[in-house]
């Protein structure tokens, strides 16, 4: 059995033509105070400087993986899953960042909570005209036990960048993300949620 201490994640990210922004979401997993990671960037045919801005961090986690032009956000989050090898997939999108806890903080409630399948939390959106934060869910929940009849009703529009599952559900899978969405990520919690365990953090 693993020892709950020794737990990793694999940091999945992709992009396209995003070099003037990624570096700082890469910079937001260097900075993360639990180091038990990957980061598995899927680059969708950048045609900009994005490989050498990857390779200047000059780090042994990061494993970048270059495809031609797919151009569905399904098909490469997909393709970042079978790369990764983590007990955990978190997902991080290449304009986005985390706070330097988040993998620390999913450690923790992760190990203090029996078979959990699946978690998203809430984000912090800048709004870049007013420069003022919003928050993507307004709602007042510490933690719950999300139900398909919550997710089918749309109450939670589930933010990519926030998501964290267990590498278990894409067993015996070669696609987990339906590849029929353009996205399918919403799709994806969804299914999930019909017969695993999912929750949702009200923190960013």
């Amino acid at each position: 059995r693993t020892k709950k201490s020794s737990m990793k994640f694999s940091v999945v990210t992709i992009t396209y033509n995003r070099a003037h922004i990624i570096g700082k979401s890469i910079q937001s997993v260097i900075n993360q105070s639990y180091q038990n990671y990957e980061h598995i960037i899927v680059d969708d045919g950048s045609t900009d400087n994005t490989k050498q801005v990857i390779s200047s961090f000059n780090s042994n986690k990061i494993k970048y993986h270059k495809t031609s032009k797919i151009g569905r956000l399904s098909t490469l989050w997909n393709i970042g899953f079978s790369l990764s090898n983590g007990q955990y997939i978190a997902i991080l999108d290449s304009d986005d960042t985390w706070t330097s806890n988040k993998l620390n903080k999913l450690k923790n409630f992760i190990n203090k909570n029996n078979h959990i399948d699946l978690i998203f939390h809430n984000v912090e959106i800048l709004e870049l005209k007013t420069n003022k934060i919003f928050l993507h869910f307004n709602k007042n929940i510490d933690t719950k036990k999300m139900s398909l009849a919550v997710l089918l009703k749309n109450e939670f529009s589930v933010y990519s960048s926030s998501v964290v599952f267990n590498k278990n559900l894409t067993e015996g899978i070669n696609t987990i993300i339906d590849e029929f969405f353009f996205d399918g990520m919403q799709d994806f919690v969804t299914r999930i949620s019909y017969n695993k365990n999912v929750y949702y953090l009200n923190e960013s």
